[in-house]
Parts: structure tokens; C-alpha cells; sequence
């Protein structure tokens, strides 16, 4: 099975969706390997290409290939986020090697990250018509969330739940797929709970349950997923959030929470205008000026905003912030999802 090893936050439901690259078994003896195993990419590079020189005019004698060379220099520009350069050599290690499905998968992951999401499919097809692997299926299923295709990306993790019944991620995703798309609550439960049976204390999954049980107004059963993610990541500022939010709600002392963890997390960047409010230290006025700076901040903003005014008992007020969220149009936050939530336990639609 190809390892994946990468875990990351993106918007909405990429927001909390994973991404899979490839490991490769690579000698721990190579020292252009062992500059890349320690995050040296520079060196890297030019020691890759240097190889790359040498077996182009012989002087390499260690029987490495060329492609080889030339996929090892692209995931070296892949880390350092010059996914140009990454496809330029997979380009180069796919006209020696136009066989090899890893290397479409990592092509297609450079052009995911690009945002070119029909690139990505039409290298992920590609990769799946010469070696139909669980990767793939996987990784296409985000490209096709990013053109907002959700049938398609559902078929895709039922395809790698068919394959390996044991892909705790595919389980995750595909929970929040169901939730997000067809409001099942029932079968996300159910996906959320098996990915944790497989990948137990895996703290993004007790944060998606969470997420799942907070739209559901089961507040304590969010708090305690939010905890348990916590456990793991103390130093999440969003999840410190939501767990003071699901306290709360469930009427306990949720401030007192989130005084004792704010010395856990960074107190210098978004959102921790948000956490200084509900600690009575700053104004709401406050936190919407600094959230303006960014347009995806300021959905947040009016969504905990609308929570604080929910937990204090104005009804009117919060209606008033959970509307203005969804009036940004930020339906790729898990914030703007939750003000729809919000909205819908109250029992009004977006606007009154």
C-alpha cells in the first residue's frame, strides 16, 4: 500500500479533508536523499541535478535512471512549493517513463495544489488506467471537491473504502462528505467512528465528529471530541475555539477553559482576536476590523460572533451574524456551513 504521510488543513470541506502523496523507498545511504530526509531542498536540488548532468553524459556508473533523477529533483521542488518546476520535471520523468502511474500521481497532486483541478483529473485518470490503485481514487476525489463535483468524489472514496476497508482517511472524508452534501447523520457517524476504530486518537477526526455533533446541538458530545482532538494538538487555536463554543452551549464554564489554554496556543495571528473577545478583552468591533483584512476571516468573525450572542441569550443579534456569514459567500468554510446549521436549529432561513 502507498503510505501517506501528508495531513492538511484546506478550505471548508477541503478544509478538513486529507491529501495523500506517495512515500518512496529510497537508500539511506544517497546523499542527495539524505539532504532531502533533512529538509535541506536547496541542496537537494542541486545535488539532483548534478546526477541528472551525470547520466546524461555517462559519468554516472551507479545504473540509477534518468527519470528516476528527475522525479527525485520534481519532489524536492513539490516541497518547496514551486509546484512549476515539480511538473516541469514530472513532464521530463514521464517522457522517458510514460508508464508509470506514481509519477501521474504526483503530477496531478503539483497541478491539485495549483488549483488546476481538471489537470489534476485528466493525470489521475491516466494513472488509474495503467494501475487502478487506492492513491489515486483518493486523490482525485479532492480534485473533483475542488470543482465542487460531490457525487463524484463520493464514488471515489467508496471506491477506496472497497479497496481497503482499513483507510481510516477515506472513512473521515467520506463522513464529511455525507454530512456536508446529503445532511446523513447517521452514515457520518458511522464513517467517523470507523475511521477512529482504525486510526484511533487521530485528533482531525475527533475534530470533524465534533464539528458533526456541535451542527447537531449535542453539545456535550462535541465538547468532549473537541477535547480529546485538543489532547493531541493543544496548540490548535480553532479547535480551543470550538471546544470553549461546545462548553457553552452545553452550559458549562467554558471560559474558564479557555483562560487556562490560552497560554497553549499563539496569541500574535487570526483568530486570536476571536479568542481575546470571549475572554473579555476585546470589543466586537474589534475583532470585525481585524477580520476585514482577510475576506475568508470575516465570515468567521460573524459566525463566533453569532455564537457569543447565542450563548448570552440574543436570539435576534446572532440570527443577524450567522446571515451576514453566509452573505460572504464563503461556502468553503466549515463556518459558513455552521452558520447554515445554526440557522436551520433556530428555525429561520437566511433571511427573514
Amino acid at each position: 500500500m502507498i503510505a501517506r504521510k501528508n495531513w492538511i488543513w484546506m478550505t471548508f470541506l477541503l478544509q478538513l479533508f486529507f491529501l495523500s502523496e506517495a512515500a518512496w523507498s529510497l537508500s539511506p545511504a544517497d546523499n542527495c536523499i539524505t539532504f532531502f530526509s533533512n529538509n535541506d531542498f536547496d541542496n537537494a536540488i542541486r545535488c539532483f541535478t548534478s546526477r541528472i548532468e551525470d547520466i546524461k553524459s555517462g559519468k554516472d556508473s551507479s545504473g540509477r535512471s534518468l527519470s528516476g533523477a528527475y522525479i527525485e529533483r520534481g519532489r524536492a521542488w513539490y516541497r518547496k512549493n514551486d509546484f512549476d518546476r515539480a511538473i516541469a520535471d514530472y513532464d521530463r520523468a514521464l517522457s522517458l517513463d510514460p508508464k508509470d502511474s506514481w509519477t501521474y500521481m504526483r503530477r496531478g497532486i503539483a497541478w491539485y495544489q495549483k488549483k488546476n483541478f481538471d489537470r489534476a483529473i485528466a493525470d489521475f485518470n491516466r494513472g488509474l488506467e495503467i494501475n487502478p490503485g487506492e492513491d489515486l481514487y483518493f486523490n482525485r476525489g479532492l480534485a473533483w471537491l475542488g470543482k465542487k463535483d460531490f457525487d463524484r468524489a463520493l464514488a471515489d472514496y467508496d471506491q477506496v473504502i472497497k479497496l481497503n476497508p482499513r483507510d481510516g482517511q477515506a472513512y473521515a472524508n467520506r463522513g464529511l462528505l455525507v454530512w456536508n452534501r446529503k445532511k446523513d447523520f447517521d452514515q457520518a457517524l458511522a464513517d467517523y467512528n470507523r475511521a477512529l476504530e482504525i486510526r484511533p486518537g487521530e485528533a482531525l477526526i475527533y475534530n470533524m465528529r465534533g464539528n458533526l455533533f456541535f451542527e447537531q446541538g449535542r453539545f456535550i458530545q462535541a465538547s468532549e471530541d473537541f477535547k480529546a482532538s485538543l489532547i493531541k494538538n493543544p496548540k490548535d487555536r480553532y479547535t480551543t475555539i470550538w471546544f470553549f463554543l461546545a462548553l457553552e452551549r452545553a452550559g458549562k464554564n467554558g471560559r474558564q477553559e479557555l483562560n487556562d489554554r490560552k497560554e497553549n496556543v499563539k496569541l500574535t495571528e487570526w483568530p486570536e482576536p476571536v479568542i481575546q473577545f470571549y475572554l473579555g478583552k476585546s470589543s466586537s468591533a474589534e475583532v470585525l476590523r481585524l477580520a476585514k483584512k482577510q475576506r475568508t476571516n470575516l465570515c468567521e468573525a460573524y459566525f463566533f460572533l453569532g455564537e457569543h450572542f447565542l450563548i448570552k441569550g440574543d436570539k435576534k443579534k446572532a440570527i443577524k451574524m450567522f446571515q451576514l456569514c453566509l452573505d460572504t459567500g464563503n461556502s468553503d468554510l466549515r463556518e459558513y456551513n455552521a452558520a447554515k446549521g445554526e440557522l436551520a436549529l433556530i428555525g429561520v432561513g437566511r433571511r427573514q
